[in-house]
């Protein structure tokens, strides 16, 4: 009945469904309608199927996650790298690290979030520095210099380790953007 109900027009009534399907995880049907609507065009169904395929612990295809990654809203990609987390690494990260932007940025951090090791946080940061290569908006600049100091934090790398990100920084700082600026810095500072 929920599968059913879960084809409603009513955007509310999706995200309930998939809400309340994700209660029953055992169910393949029930897992089948939540990874159909991670595709919905409603953003309150697509964050409650996420949301309740994250809670059951479902893996879910890369190619029905990669979507979200790349959204324009900052909590598709979230629950899209939430996703991303529950399928083994080995899997996708060769493909997802070189990617365009936003699918590096987020399958770095869903690399260096759920393992934490030293040749991990290699990986995000050399893909991060691959991706300064083309073109990448403010915005996801952002991201890509945030995303690197996570990876250099959480992996615990040495600033031996990673000189070109030395050489990154130097070549980027100053911009005319001071956010940017300051994440530069934080970036440099690890350096030291």
């Amino acid at each position: 009945l929920l599968v059913e109900l879960s084809q409603s027009t009513n955007d509310q009534v999706r995200a309930k469904c998939a809400r309340l399907l994700g209660v029953h995880p055992s169910d393949p049907a029930a897992e089948k309608r939540l990874r159909d609507l991670l595709s919905d065009t409603s953003s309150v169904a697509r964050v409650a199927a996420c949301e309740a395929l994250i809670r059951t612990g479902a893996v879910c295809e890369v190619n029905e996650i990669e979507p979200l990654l790349i959204s324009d809203s900052r909590e598709d990609r979230y629950f899209g790298r939430r996703l991303l987390m529950n399928i083994p690494a080995d899997s996708w990260k060769d493909k997802l690290l070189m990617g365009k932007a936003r699918t590096a940025i987020q399958s770095s951090l869903a690399l260096v979030s759920s393992e934490a090791t030293p040749e991990n946080a290699k990986q995000a940061v050399a893909a991060m520095l691959r991706t300064t290569k083309g073109f990448v908006t403010d915005a996801d600049f952002l991201d890509l210099l945030r995303t690197m100091q996570v990876a250099l934090s959480v992996g615990k790398i040495s600033p031996n380790d990673v000189p070109e990100v030395a050489n990154f920084v130097e070549r980027e700082f100053p911009t005319g953007n001071a956010t940017i600026n300051g994440e530069l810095v934080r970036l440099a500072t690890f350096m030291r």
